[in-house]
């Protein structure tokens, strides 16, 4: 048997203690002080049972009210990436002459540094090339530091690329056994394009620190040039300290320089277009003599 609509109605208010008014919102009674937050006029009634969450008007309120991202969120994070950085790189200094450069040197690493095995893969997704190149490029840095009392126009070109190259060199001392471990890490054959890379990002800030403005194709024989100069140098000095390092960069860069000079004695030519011509020579042959204008000669 069905319940009344009048009784549906009575439990209705008992459970919500107010009666729907005709708009479907509850009505103040005589002598109260009317709700602030009651819904005004035309707004969605609220349903029985559900919370006012789910109107469509709380989800708006809610989407307004978030709180806007703070302007120096970058900033922060960035510091944060940098310390964070220097911290495992320390710890992993201190464990790669016995770990080597290898996943669980960062794992390691990570743990003395207080850094989760998330954060350690945030900073150096590509692994132990990632820590590598954090140490390379702190030596870079270091390297230039030492240089920053030294005026290099006031030094011969040969004098200040040799003082780059000796800080550079020195800069790997204090790191040395770890280095070590570094040098061998690069000579496999799958890690040399990174070790090439590096050794030119050192060799051109030492050529820019130099004062060089070259922008033809000086500008890549001096960078390779002294990339050739520069690993090796950096291997004896690890491998049999200062002195024997500083005689091989001495020693090197005579060589460039004799070389230097001797290409400057060539005669000015093009070389590219005798290249070009000799090229075409091999292709096509020895172009005919032009035919000679005229009747042909009578017999």
């Amino acid at each position: 048997m069905s319940t009344p609509a009048r009784t549906r109605e009575a439990i209705g208010e008992q459970m919500d203690g107010e009666k729907p008014g005709p708009s479907g919102d509850a009505e103040a009674r005589p002598g109260e002080t009317p709700d602030p937050a009651a819904k005004p006029e035309g707004a969605r009634a609220r349903r029985w049972g559900y919370p006012d969450a789910m109107t469509t008007e709380a989800h708006t309120l809610e989407s307004e009210a978030a709180p806007p991202a703070p302007a120096n969120s970058t900033a922060e994070s960035t510091d944060w990436a940098k310390a964070a950085e220097a911290r495992l790189l320390d710890a992993a200094i201190g464990l790669a002459p016995d770990c080597g450069w290898t996943g669980r040197t960062i794992r390691l690493a990570a743990g003395r540094a207080g850094l989760s095995e998330g954060e350690a893969a945030l900073l150096v997704p590509n692994g132990a090339a990632d820590l590598v190149a954090l140490l390379w490029r702190r030596h870079d840095a270091q390297a230039m530091a030492a240089l920053a009392d030294v005026e290099p126009r006031s030094l011969k070109v040969r004098e200040r690329i040799t003082r780059a190259v000796q800080a550079r060199v020195e800069a790997v001392a204090d790191d040395a056994p770890a280095a070590r471990r570094l040098q061998g890490w690069l000579a496999l054959p799958h890690h040399m394009p990174l070790g090439a890379r590096l050794l030119w990002q050192s060799a051109d800030a030492i050529w820019r620190w130099a004062g060089d403005t070259a922008t033809d194709e000086n500008h890549y024989s001096k960078r390779m040039i002294l990339s050739g100069v520069l690993g090796p140098a950096i291997a004896i000095r690890l491998a049999s300290g200062r002195a024997a390092a500083d005689e091989y960069v001495f020693r090197r860069i005579a060589n460039v320089m004799a070389f230097e000079k001797w290409k400057a004695g060539l005669p000015k030519t093009d070389l590219g277009f005798q290249l070009a011509g000799a090229l075409g020579k091999v292709r096509y042959g020895v172009k005919p003599p032009p035919r000679p204008e005229g009747p042909p000669p009578s017999v």
